[in-house]
């Protein structure tokens, strides 16, 4: 009977009959012949014959003791046909060589032996199962097994592929890669172990050390090693896979699953490696794991294994907000700017993570092809199938981390059966006090509302839609914080309100995030309100509630399952304007249907005011509110109404300002603003069924700001109203008339307070001044202030402290960079109470006065560095000399202070007088020329800049708003870009081409407080 056989089989058949090396090698080249194709498919057969048989080498128990140092190996020494060229690795059970092949072929090889005195049958068993696995793994990205034996003395090793290069997190670093080449590399890790899970085989310690990164050619290839604890579901080795001792954890702690740091540790399925990889990709977006080993140092066994299993792990956006000055050096490896990395994390890929990283198996990636699917589809820009944990998970979630003791089953069954959605939960305002109990506490800014505009009461429960009222036009709009995108819900377009239909007040998104119920006031001459509700996108509008008498109507939350809606309705009489300005008003607390419109009268008060806040339980059964008391206005308590016994009960009767009572997640606490402290504070009450328990504690002395909302994973969004400055860099376009693209925001850390920023003389870095303390300011301010050094390229931000130097509290101007770019210069009050100019060292923070007396306003550097032209109020321009501190007078009269410039080639000043008339005169003295001279007297807070061109021809100023150019000799004007109401500062770089805008925008900020509840 003819073989049916294919040639490639009937020469590895013929092959292996003869003596492996050279004959064989011979006998295939000539079978072969110039078939190249069928070379290489003999040579995969004999490959995979010779790893199968090195399976089958008796492997004996060995009694050598760690004094057999004679047979201990080392470089030099030859085994079989290896010989070892130097020690690469060493583990707890094994040593790994580079070495040399030396026949059939001559190629470097990385070899592993068990190390003398720990060839124990458990140890054995455990290299057995690591050779086994690699035995039936040919993926790329998976290092190859070539060869297997034992020593004399009966020492298993085997051979595998060398792998030459750094760990995967390290190469990232070594080589700055781009989040997108993070990315690709970790979906190759990804493809790697879903080979390994398709042959039956889970990993169990996938961390960076056992993903090295090889550059073959110019691209980086990720190769997973050391399968030394996996564990196969699969073929025959499953019995001698190694069980956990009493007391030893099987993987590296900080990249364990939590069902690895289970009861046994051998619970492990392909979730596990799924929950590795989550760390993984963690910590190459982050630079750090979720749980740091510093969490592990001095920990014991249990405790180590119920952080694992218990701990949550922040957000990566989250974790990277609280890096502080690491964060630059994070974002610096992946070669952009800090805020840019956090943003292009935030969302996707932050939702990826987490969902690798449940704790509970069944939530994370049915596979690891699933997360890599899931990576290619954020590279993609498409949907991704994570998405933020639901609600009432989180709520259990969140009950179960801070229950303090034991939680009775029906306290966890009452958050789980809230339904599809949980209560909206409202926080309160804060400032920027710490409290002890919270030294993992994260403050974020997250987002500048635009100009008229403000709040409404609360953000979504998952954190992502802030609603908010534009008052341009009178509409309601929808920030989403994840994609950093805003869009009306109403489209009034009539800013000048003439023919509006009507105007939003007040707003609530529902629990599921598909609704926004809404204060509607109607223009129709008498001004009556509607409660209306609509999808998020603005469609679908439904008018649930009309009061023709209502005076005003505050919508505050929805229930919990999504059916009512929460409001406060305020009557009055509507009889004439007059008498309408001062009506008898009477107060309803209501819930109105979602469905019908069905309203349920609540609570009715005469002459009371509304509440500030009211919001329901988490369990949906009490409403929390804040009205004034009777016999004080000015003075308000906070109460519960029971919506099943309609029971109303003031919890803390007490002469004080309580008020924006919102509930913890848990639901066993209120926190409130009081006046009770000696200042007005962030206070927490425990409730236990509709009562409070205990006297009221204080978590944070001082604070500002204003409530937005309470999430379900216990972070809280507050708003400020201060002033906010900050630093913008924007591109001229090439006719210098037009800004190329909006202007960006360059400044990070010091989000807020930063104003006044100049150019360093090589253009690379910005300085520029911020208050330390965090308050805000106008560009004058007083303030404990600091000077930043922030890299253009990097992001980098140095800090020069000058407290010491200088006095608390002080007023200061500038900076302005040396020309040698060695120090600052400023305008400030000393330690010691002395006024004058000062120079700061940029690398020591070394304060040098240069100048003393008056009040000084501005100043400017000779080109050569060699004396300072500087502005005194009420008595004009002078000149100093470093070297001989003789001082020159340039220019006397005039009522204020002058703002200066010096043009490049330091033979002419710009600068304004009387804040009305721009002049130009020589910088060693003389009669100035008028330039330019406005209509009107500025007042102080009105931009007030001057600045050359790199070229010396143009000044830059600004007028109504407008940035202008203006040629010196010519007179002649041009605008640059749109009008900028919020500009207070303008520096040209030396290309002339950018340009730093300090901006001083008046309005809210949004803030996000996390990690703060006591536990």
């Amino acid at each position: 009977m003819k073989d049916a056989s294919k040639p490639e089989e009937l020469i590895f058949k013929a092959a292996i009959q003869l003596q492996a090396g050279a004959e064989q090698e011979a006998y295939i080249l000539k079978a072969c012949g110039d078939d190249l194709a069928l070379l290489a498919s003999v040579r995969t057969l004999l490959d995979h014959h010779d790893e199968m048989s090195f399976l089958d080498v008796p492997i004996f128990e060995s009694n050598l003791g760690p004094d057999d140092s004679a047979c201990a190996e080392a470089p030099g020494m030859v085994i079989g046909r290896y010989k070892l060229l130097e020690k690469i690795g060493e583990g707890g059970m094994a040593v790994v060589y580079r070495a040399q092949q030396q026949e059939p072929m001559r190629r470097q090889v990385a070899l592993k032996i068990i190390k003398l005195g720990m060839d124990t049958k458990q140890v054995i068993t455990r290299f057995k199962a690591e050779r086994q696995a690699l035995a039936i793994l040919d993926h790329p990205n998976i290092a190859r097994i070539y060869d297997g034996g034992a020593t004399q003395n009966g020492r298993p090793y085997f051979v595998m592929e060398l792998v030459q290069g750094s760990s995967i997190t390290a190469h990232c670093k070594q080589v700055s890669s781009s989040l997108a080449d993070r990315l690709g590399l970790f979906v190759l890790v990804c493809n790697a172990v879903h080979h390994a899970h398709q042959a039956g085989i889970i990993h169990r310690d996938i961390k960076p050390m056992n993903v090295l990164v090889n550059i073959q050619g110019d691209r980086p290839i990720p190769k997973v090693i050391d399968f030394g604890i996996a564990k196969a579901i699969q073929y025959g080795c499953t019995e001698d896979t190694l069980f956990t001792e009493h007391g030893q954890l099987i993987g590296t702690p900080a990249y364990m699953s939590p069902e690895q740091a289970g009861s046994s540790g051998s619970d492990v399925d392909q979730g596990t490696d799924i929950y590795s990889l989550g760390i993984l990709l963690y910590e190459l977006l982050t630079g750090t794991t979720p749980l740091v080993s510093q969490q592990f140092q001095d920990a014991s066994y249990h405790e180590i294994c119920r952080m694992i299993r218990d701990i949550d792990p922040p957000r990566p956006s989250t974790r990277l907000s609280g890096l502080g000055e690491e964060l630059m050096e994070v974002a610096h490896g992946q070669r952009v700017h800090p805020d840019q990395l956090c943003r292009m994390i935030r969302g996707d890929l932050d939702w990826i993570v987490m969902k690798a990283l449940e704790k509970e198996r069944g939530r994370r990636y049915e596979s690891v092809d699933d997360l890599a699917q899931d990576i290619k589809r954020h590279l993609r820009q498409e949907p991704v199938l994570a998405r933020p944990p639901s609600t009432p998970y989180r709520v259990s979630r969140f009950v179960l981390r801070h229950r303090g003791g034991l939680v009775t089953a029906a306290l966890v069954c009452v958050a789980l059966t809230v339904g599809a959605t949980t209560a909206r939960f409202i926080g309160f305002p804060f400032g920027h006090g710490v409290p002890e109990h919270a030294p993992g506490m994260v403050q974020r800014h997250l987002w500048n509302t635009p100009t008229l505009s403000s709040f409404t009461h609360g953000v979504s429960l998952d954190g992502r839609y802030l609603p908010y009222l534009d008052w341009t036009a009178g509409n309601l709009a929808i920030r989403d914080l994840e994609a950093e995108t805003n869009w009306l819900v109403t489209q009034n377009t009539d800013t000048t309100w003439k023919t509006v239909d009507g105007w939003a007040e007040s707003a609530a998104i529902s629990p599921d995030n598909s609704r926004i119920a809404y204060a509607w006031g109607v223009n129709d001459g008498i001004n009556s309100y509607e409660l209306r509700s609509a999808d998020l996108d603005g469609s679908s509008v439904r008018i649930l509630y009309q009061d023709t008498t209502a005076f005003w109507i505050d919508v505050h939350a929805w229930s919990p399952d999504g059916t009512q809606v929460l409001a406060f309705t305020l009557d009055a009489k509507r009889m004439s304007q007059q008498e309408r300005l001062q009506p008898e008003r009477v107060g309803r607390l209501v819930l109105v249907s979602t469905e019908d419109g069905t309203v349920r009268k609540l609570q009715t008060w005469r002459d009371r005011g509304m509440p500030k806040l009211a919001a329901f339980s988490p369990d949906g059964r009490f409403v929390a509110y804040d009205l004034q008391q009777e016999d004080d206005p000015a003075n308000r308590d906070i109460s519960l109404l029971d919506l099943q016994t309609n029971i109303e009960t003031t919890l803390i009767k007490h002469a004080a300002d309580d008020r924006l009572a919102g509930w913890t997640p848990d639901g066993r606490h209120l926190v409130f603003t009081s006046d009770r402290g000696t200042k007005t504070g962030l206070w927490m009450i425990a409730v236990h069924a509709g009562a409070s328990e205990g006297a009221p504690r204080q978590l944070i002395s001082q604070f500002e700001g204003s409530p937005v909302g309470f999430a379900v994973d216990g972070s809280y969004y507050y708003s400020t109203a201060a002033t906010a400055t900050n630093v913008y860099v924007a591109s001229l376009n090439a006719t210098g008339s037009q800004f190329e693209g909006e202007p960006k925001l360059s400044t990070f850390k010091h989000v807020g307070s930063a104003m006044m920023a100049d150019w360093s003389p090589d253009g690379d870095r910005l300085a520029y001044r911020c208050d330390l303390s965090g308050r805000r300011h106008d560009a004058f301010g007083y303030g404990d202030w600091g000077i930043v050094l922030h890299s253009i390229e990097t992001g980098r931000e140095k800090v020069l402290s000058v407290s010491p130097g200088f006095r608390a509290g002080t007023r200061m101007r500038g900076p302005w960079w040396s020309p040698n770019g060695d120090s600052v210069l400023v305008s400030a009050v000393s330690s010691d109470g002395e006024q004058g100019l000062y120079t700061i060292d940029i690398e020591t923070a070394e304060v040098k006065l240069v100048e003393s007396g008056g009040r000084i306003f501005s100043a400017t550097w000779s080109p050569d560095g060699d004396s300072i032209i500087y502005s005194v109020h009420e008595k004009g321009l002078r000149r100093v000399e470093l070297a001989t501190g003789k001082t020159q007078i340039l220019y006397e009269g005039g009522r204020f202070g002058y703002i200066i410039d010096l043009s490049p080639d330091g033979q002419r000043l710009a600068f304004w007088q009387d804040k009305m008339s721009l002049m130009v005169m020589p910088a060693t003295g003389g009669e100035p020329r008028e330039i330019v001279r406005l209509n009107r007297l500025r007042s102080s807070n009105q931009l007030q800049f001057v600045a050359w061109t790199p070229d010396g021809e143009h000044l830059l100023y600004a007028d109504q708003d407008q940035l202008l150019q203006i040629h010196v000799a010519t007179g002649q004007q041009q605008s640059i870009g749109a009008p900028m109401p919020d500009l207070t500062h303008v520096a040209m770089h030396p290309d002339g081409v950018q340009m730093a805008l300090t901006m001083e925008r008046p309005g809210s900020e949004l803030w996000v407080m996390e990690n703060f509840l006591p536990e």
